[in-house]
This record gives C-alpha cells, sequence and structure tokens, in this order.
C-alpha cells in the first residue's frame, strides 16, 4: 500500500498562524516533521504533520484510522524530512513487526 492510497492522504493543510489559510496539495511545501499525538483525556490517536512553505509551518491532522496504520505512516514519512509532499505519496507503507 502505499500513502497516496490511504483516505486523507495528502492531509488538508492549514496554516499554523491562522488556521484559516488553506495550503493547495499541489503547492511545493517540504515536509518537516510528523509525531502521533494523543487528544487529551482520550486514547484517540491522530497523527500531526508539519510541513514548510514560504517560510511558514502548515499544519495538518490525519485522523479517524487505527493507532496502528498511524503509526505506521509515521515510519514511512521518518527519515523523509525536507522533501516535498507531493512526492511523499508514492511510498509504500513501512510493516511494522
Amino acid at each position: 500500500m502505499r500513502l497516496k492510497d490511504i483516505d486523507g492522504w495528502p492531509p488538508q493543510l492549514t496554516e499554523s498562524y491562522t488556521s484559516r489559510k488553506g495550503l493547495p496539495p499541489s503547492a511545493p511545501a517540504t515536509l518537516k516533521r510528523c509525531r502521533i499525538y494523543y487528544i487529551a483525556e482520550t486514547s484517540s490517536p491522530y497523527l500531526s504533520v508539519v510541513v514548510e512553505y514560504l517560510g511558514r509551518d502548515w499544519h495538518a491532522m490525519i485522523t479517524d484510522h487505527p493507532e496502528s496504520l498511524l503509526k505506521r505512516i509515521e515510519a514511512t514519512l521518518q527519515g523523509q524530512e525536507g522533501r516535498p509532499l507531493a512526492d511523499l505519496g508514492d511510498l509504500e507503507v513501512v510493516v511494522l513487526t
């Protein structure tokens, strides 16, 4: 399975400073970091994806997937920092053992 085959990829990005401005998927944004977080007082995980575009951070949350899949996506994106987000959709999702 590739990242682009997962529902919600590419993630919808919004500017971190305003949370209102959206970034089109075709924008040449580069991956800055990704990490799994948990919503306070619940066990619901989400994957935070942060990219850089025009000197600003843009943020997306990937939700509504099992934690095991979110961990696989996170592992797939590790080491990909600095690469254009548009190029990452063709990556094979890592199988965790």
